[in-house]
């Protein structure tokens, strides 16, 4: 059985004859022909009845149509796909995002790009802090999209966007003065919910911490905001991210 056979045999079914499979094809009706005869004999069948003039198909040529098809349009696909690859296309691409990054405008992005470069797999992680950047340099990611530090700069870095960090709790939780100001003294008696880094080799600088405060920490920005909405701590969020719950005033924003 070849791929030249079941391409002739599909042109068969879908042209309704063997006269007019072969102007298709550009083959002679005896080559058609010839060719269906030697796979009805591959496999002991008769696919077609010819005792009329149009190709019907018997039972099991109705069955062994409905998998030559699959078959063709997984062959098409894979020849799509060499093809593809012969241009220099990549096979794979990894990406590691910082949480803190604005994901709709990002996966709006990603979205597009894929849709010109469908046969490229993508492996996606999300990272905290130095993750990205760290699996970068480890060679564990082609891309990160990050905040760029001032050790990083050797990398090749392009500026996509900003993403404003902002401090929050629930209301309630502080008393926040005319000018939205929280003293320090007030944020060291409530929790402060972090988001761990993700970085192997932990950074010994830590940023928007406040020294000789009580801390949790999380492993997931959504479990931080939630803690922070049933009023268990403050810290840090991505402005893009709690939108809608300071539209609602289900958090606060402020000053330290």
């Amino acid at each position: 059985m070849t791929l030249e056979q079941l391409e002739t045999f599909k042109a068969v079914v879908q042209e309704g004859s063997f006269r007019a499979a072969a102007d298709k094809l550009w083959k002679t009706q005896p080559a058609v022909s010839i060719s269906i005869k030697k796979l009805e004999v591959e496999f002991g069948l008769t696919f077609f009845d010819r005792k009329n003039y149009r190709g019907k198909l018997t039972a099991e040529g109705e069955v062994f149509y409905e998998r030559v098809q699959l078959l063709l349009s997984e062959a098409g696909q894979l020849k799509q796909l060499g093809n593809y690859l012969g241009e220099g296309h990549e096979a794979f691409l990894r990406l590691a995002i910082n949480i803190i990054s604005p994901l709709s405008g990002l996966l709006h992005f990603l979205r597009h790009f894929f849709e010109d470069y469908c046969n490229t797999q993508l492996d996606l992680q999300f990272e905290v802090l130095h993750g990205a950047i760290e699996k970068l340099l480890n060679d564990e990611v082609d891309i990160a999209i990050a905040v760029m530090l001032e050790s990083d700069a050797a990398l090749d870095s392009h500026f996509l966007c900003e993403s404003r960090m902002i401090p929050l709790a629930a209301p309630g939780v502080f008393e926040i003065d005319s000018a939205g100001f929280v003293s320090d003294k007030q944020l060291k008696k409530h929790i402060h919910i972090l988001v761990s880094d993700t970085a192997k080799e932990k950074n010994n600088k830590k940023y928007t911490v406040l020294d000789g405060g009580r801390q949790w920490t999380v492993s997931d920005m959504n479990v931080k905001k939630e803690l922070m909405l049933a009023g268990l701590g403050w810290g840090t969020l991505p402005e893009y991210l709690v939108k809608s719950e300071l539209d609602a005033g289900r958090l606060i924003k402020f000053k330290s």
